[in-house]
């Protein structure tokens, strides 16, 4: 198995033990609000990463022009997303010291 194939399965996997997760925070009567945006920012991360994945396949093994733009795309996405993360991450274990 290459490591693409590896890595591909090992998102899958992740993603599925990601929805039962969020199954589980559905059935509790109330849910943590904090929880709630980390599952949010998470599914959002692996879609980005899910998009990037088959895009990157489409323009490697078709050699599709537009999938190398969306693939592109989804990277500069992760990025920007993960930068306004670590802010945030930072401004709330400086407000918890």
């Amino acid at each position: 198995m290459d490591k693409r194939e590896q890595l591909r399965q090992q998102l899958l996997y992740y993603m599925m033990l990601n929805t039962r997760h969020q199954k589980s925070l559905r059935n509790m009567k109330q849910p943590n609000y904090f929880k709630t945006v980390i599952e949010e920012l998470k599914q959002e991360i692996l879609e980005l990463v899910a998009s990037y994945v088959k895009n990157i396949d489409l323009f490697t093994e078709k050699n599709n022009k537009s999938a190398s733009t969306r693939a592109r795309k989804a990277l500069a996405d992760l990025v920007k997303l993960a930068r306004d993360e670590r802010k945030n991450i930072l401004e709330s274990r400086k407000t918890n010291e």
